[in-house]
Parts: C-alpha cells; sequence; structure tokens
C-alpha cells in the first residue's frame, strides 16, 4: 500500500537529513535529529518562502519532513497503523487524495 511506501520515504528522507545536515546535540534538538535550520533547507512549510518567493512546493514537502528520530517514529507507527486501514477501508487514490489535501491544509 502507499501508507506504507510514504513510510519508508520519510524515513530515507529523515536519514538524508541527518547525513547532510548532521545531527543536533541533545540541547539544540532533543528529537535526535538534524539541526533546526535543515527543515527549512528541505522543504518545511514558511509562509515567506511560499508567498514572496512562489516555492508554492512548501505546501507539499512537509509531509516528508521530521524534526528527529522521536517525531518520526511516532508519525510512522500511527500512519502505518491507520494508514495501512485507511487505505484498505478507502482506497489508494482516496487515501492519497486526503493524505496530500491534508499536507495542503495543515
Amino acid at each position: 500500500p502507499f501508507s506504507s511506501s510514504f513510510c519508508l520515504v520519510q524515513c530515507g528522507v529523515l536519514a538524508a537529513m541527518m547525513w547532510q545536515c548532521g545531527v543536533a546535540p541533545m540541547n539544540i534538538n532533543p528529537m535526535v535529529g538534524p539541526y533546526p535550520d535543515a527543515l527549512n533547507y528541505w522543504g518545511a512549510k514558511n509562509a515567506v518562502l511560499i508567498i514572496e518567493d512562489d516555492e508554492w512546493w512548501r505546501l507539499f514537502t512537509p509531509i516528508f519532513l521530521h524534526a528527529g528520530l522521536f517525531h518520526l517514529g511516532g508519525n510512522v507507527l500511527v500512519q502505518a497503523d491507520s494508514g495501512n486501514r485507511w487505505e484498505k477501508e478507502w482506497g489508494s487514490i482516496i487515501w492519497i487524495i486526503i493524505y496530500i489535501g491534508s499536507a495542503f491544509g495543515s
């Protein structure tokens, strides 16, 4: 299912962020992850960049970003359980529409 694929992509993105940007000390990022500016570099939602620099892709990319291993772990566990169940119930297309729609709406 797509929900499992999204989980794998999210794990890969966090690994790449931590490899490229380094792992921040616990007093900076207690989630065990990259430095906070890495999120912005990798596409976090930033209203100024979205509106003034026309970086509309930032409405979608945050669904792949996590502040660290604890953040990723919590989200992936819920997504693997609930996402798989809802995808089986609603079908993959509906699940993807809702998932991506929630990215734009958040």
